[in-house]
């Protein structure tokens, strides 16, 4: 995320300065943080306090992108037990093609067209099949996507490299998603 925030802030066309910086559930306020990233390579637990300040920073405005680092399935599954007991009525749902997140066209400008990707080799190989689309999923509340869910990697991506391993997006395919989640959720 630091290499990313890096890159946002020297964008010539449309600066973001993005913080980077770690902090508790209970530390969520939309107002200082609008946005928060979440990542994980493993199944994981939450205390049920931990989803309460979630869901009061969502129900507030807030918006949490997530990723599976490694394309961790576990991660994955835990984040989606953890939404379901959030929003037992809700449900992530992928955002369909030609989404303006997709798009990269956002009001305050900036943005990337992603509707094409490159995906890693080992992750191709693993999926046994060729990956030319993102594939990112919204739990959307009140009518905006307040989660933005990535099960494949792109956190790995935004080192700069293409770690073999990881079953993701390319590095540059990594950078210009990120990217284009955090600006989407700022575009408000």
């Amino acid at each position: 995320m630091a290499r990313l925030a890096r890159l946002l802030r020297n964008d010539p066309q449309s600066p973001i300065d993005l913080e980077v910086k770690r902090i508790l559930p209970i530390e969520l306020d939309p107002a200082e943080y609008p946005v928060t990233h979440m990542t994980g390579t493993a199944k994981f637990l939450v205390k049920q306090q931990d989803c309460d300040d979630l869901q009061k920073y969502l129900n507030a405005g807030g918006t949490l992108i997530v990723d599976a680092s490694g394309g961790n399935e576990a991660f994955t599954d835990s984040i989606r037990e953890m939404l379901s007991r959030m929003y037992p009525d809700l449900h992530l749902a992928p955002l369909p093609p030609g989404h303006p997140l997709y798009l990269g066209r956002f009001a305050k400008g900036g943005g990337n067209d992603v509707q094409s990707i490159t995906f890693r080799k080992y992750g191709e190989l693993q999926l046994h099949e060729k990956v030319t689309e993102p594939a990112i999923e919204a739990l959307t509340l009140n009518g905006r996507p307040a989660v933005l869910l990535s099960k494949y990697d792109i956190t790995s991506g935004l080192l700069g490299t293409d770690t073999w391993g990881i079953i993701g997006y390319s590095s540059k395919s990594s950078v210009d998603l990120a990217e284009n989640m955090i600006r989407f959720a700022l575009d408000k």
